[in-house]
């Protein structure tokens, strides 16, 4: 999905969380949603992404959001703390992370340059869908 063709680096649309842990960004094209914490109550809490990336798990918060990522037929929400951002144009390049950082980090796919500085670290959808376990229900898997 992030890969660039020919070897050019690729612009994307990104969704950007940014956190007092670290700065990290989705593709907008695999966020279904965005939804308030505290909206909609839910049968199975949705996971902490900045745990899920190795940041300190916290509690959750009046102002955190959940973001319902879908890739192919997989579809799970995860509650971000922080701030987001959408980051979009021809000032975005997505590179390949190098196989070293990508077996430290094995849900990250790229680094995101903007205007020319690595910036953001970029979740690949399919990496976070695939490591997360099913919902106890299905319903969330279910498209």
């Amino acid at each position: 999905m992030l890969q660039p063709s020919s070897g050019a680096p690729a612009a994307s649309a990104l969704l950007t969380i940014w956190t007092e842990h670290g700065q990290w960004a989705l593709p907008c094209a695999a966020v279904v949603s965005v939804e308030s914490a505290t909206a909609t109550p839910m049968a199975e809490p949705p996971l902490d992404l900045g745990a899920l990336l190795g940041a300190p798990s916290s509690d959750p918060a009046r102002d955190d959001r959940v973001l319902v990522v879908q890739s192919g037929q997989r579809r799970r929400r995860v509650r971000i703390a922080g701030q987001l951002h959408l980051v979009e144009g021809s000032a975005v390049q997505l590179l390949p992370l190098p196989p070293e950082l990508r077996r430290m980090s094995p849900l990250v796919s790229h680094v995101a340059t903007v205007g020319g500085k690595p910036t953001l670290f970029v979740v690949s959808p399919e990496r976070l869908l695939e490591s997360l376990p099913s919902a106890p229900h299905g319903s969330e898997d279910a498209v």
